[in-house]
């Protein structure tokens, strides 16, 4: 079953894999990254990361800015 908050289901995903992740600079991570907050986190219930998953290729300081986003920008209130 999937999480759940307040009744309703959580997204989870939407970080391009290839284009933003694997091929994307960190600007373009951090961009994508408070696109998704700003679109979908309204009301709780949102999980940020990527669409499916991380290439063996992703640049580290591109993973690392997505989490860095998600702890500095990602935060209900």
């Amino acid at each position: 079953m999937p999480p759940t908050i307040s009744g309703k289901i959580a997204l989870m995903g939407n970080i391009h894999t290839t284009d933003v992740m694997l091929r994307g600079t960190v600007d373009d991570v951090e961009k994508a990254a408070k696109k998704c907050i700003d679109d979908a986190a309204k009301g709780g219930g949102f999980i940020l990361s990527t669409g499916d998953q991380c290439g063996r290729d992703t640049p580290d300081a591109n993973i690392r800015k997505l989490v860095e986003v998600c702890e500095m920008y990602g935060r209900y209130r």
